[in-house]
C-alpha cells in the first residue's frame, strides 16, 4: 500500500494487447468469428492502421459526438 492507504497497481507490459490480438491468441479462435468473417479479412483490417492512428480516430469521433450533444442543450 501507498501513503494514504491507496494501494498501487500494476499492469504488466505483456497484458496489453488489441482486442484482435486478444482473439488470435485464444485457441481455435476461427471458431468465434460470425459466419461470413473470414481471418484473411481481419488480418487485412488489422493491418489497415496503426493502434495509434485508430485510437487517434476514434478520440476525434468521440470528440465530435460530444460537441454534438453538448451544442443540442
Amino acid at each position: 500500500m501507498v501513503a494514504g492507504g491507496k494501494r498501487q497497481r500494476t499492469y504488466p507490459v505483456e497484458d496489453y494487447r488489441t482486442p484482435y490480438e486478444k482473439l488470435v491468441s485464444l485457441p481455435d479462435w476461427q471458431q468465434y468469428l460470425k459466419e461470413g468473417i473470414t481471418a484473411a479479412l481481419l488480418e487485412r483490417q488489422a493491418r489497415r492502421m496503426s493502434d495509434t492512428e485508430a485510437a487517434e480516430r476514434m478520440q476525434r469521433a468521440k470528440q465530435a459526438l460530444l460537441s454534438q450533444c453538448r451544442s443540442r442543450r
